[in-house]
């Protein structure tokens, strides 16, 4: 089995296994008898003072969490003191527990490289990403990790290609996968030349959450050329829970509903006001687009993208 991108040393494929929460609740499913099909049951909620986390790990849970739906996040700045995501490495660890908690069984690691603003690249980050690792190895944290990266658009990213600078998502279909950002309130001139350049390269850019740029919110046209060209878009569980707004929510469900979307992911950055919750926008996404489409936006397409094979 070769992984693509999303480098990691030394990851292993063990039981993908884990609870499916919406925190702090977990949801369960059901085998139909003589079949290969779950059915969705209820909600096994936790009272507002105990850590799901800590709970799941008691044996009267274990059984209920081992039939529940595992998840893969794509997008994340849990990578303590690199961005503007974890400050430090307790919040860090404690991002990590919440994201198992909540269904997460392989985490991919995405800081921002930003020309200027976050000036990281392929070395600086794996010399972090290992340091990490090793820490939550020794905490005993039932994830896996992967280190990639959300790459703001510019002109650098020209030169971050040339010179073996830039970590990939993972691979599509035969070709390397970069997590693209687009400014918050528009989309560069330009934009759709350096797009041109990257897939010349072999190079398929996953548009990071376009449902929250203001350029696109005002005119959805723009992000037609993108979609035509190749790219995939990756949307944020907050914006269809409506943690991002009404306008934000609407345009994700539209991306959804018209098969537009490859991966669904958190894109947290704390534990106060964007932590990690994958399985609450999950839930949205059965009621949008049901339960199949769902898990390829959280499982089967990760899965692709990080050159994993499915497990049993």
């Amino acid at each position: 089995m070769g992984v693509a991108g999303a480098s990691a040393v030394g990851i292993t494929q063990s039981s993908y296994r884990v609870p499916s929460t919406a925190y702090p609740a977990i949801l369960l499913r059901t085998r139909e008898p003589g079949t290969s099909r779950f059915t969705w049951g209820a909600w096994l909620s936790f009272r507002g003072n105990q850590d799901p986390y800590a709970m799941l790990c008691l044996p009267r849970f274990r059984r209920a969490a081992c039939q529940a739906m595992a998840m893969i996040d794509m997008h994340s700045h849990i990578l303590p003191g690199i961005d503007d995501g974890a400050a430090d490495a307790e919040e860090a660890l404690q991002m990590l527990r919440l994201a198992a908690a909540n269904g997460v069984r392989v985490q991919v690691l995405t800081p921002h490289i930003h020309s200027g603003r976050y000036d990281n690249t392929l070395a600086s980050l794996r010399t972090a990403f290992e340091a990490f690792r090793c820490l939550v190895r020794e905490q005993r944290i039932p994830i896996e990790l992967r280190l990639a990266a959300e790459v703001r658009i510019g002109a650098e990213v020209l030169q971050s290609v040339g010179a073996g600078r830039l970590p990939w998502l993972g691979e599509w279909y035969g070709r390397r996968v970069l997590l693209l950002e687009f400014p918050h309130s528009l989309v560069p001139i330009g934009s759709e030349n350096l797009v041109a350049w990257l897939m010349q390269q072999q190079i398929v850019p996953m548009i990071a959450h376009p449902e929250r740029n203001r350029g696109l919110q005002a005119d959805r046209s723009k992000l037609e050329p993108f979609l035509a060209a190749g790219c995939l878009l990756q949307i944020t569980s907050d914006s269809l829970t409506g943690g991002f707004g009404p306008v934000a929510r609407e345009f994700a469900i539209d991306l959804l509903r018209t098969d537009k979307v490859t991966v669904l992911a958190t894109d947290c950055h704390n534990l106060a006001f964007r932590p990690p919750a994958l399985s609450q926008g999950y839930r949205c996404a059965i009621q949008w687009v049901g339960q199949r489409a769902a898990d390829d936006l959280v499982w089967h397409n990760p899965l692709h993208l990080l050159g994993l094979a499915e497990v049993d």
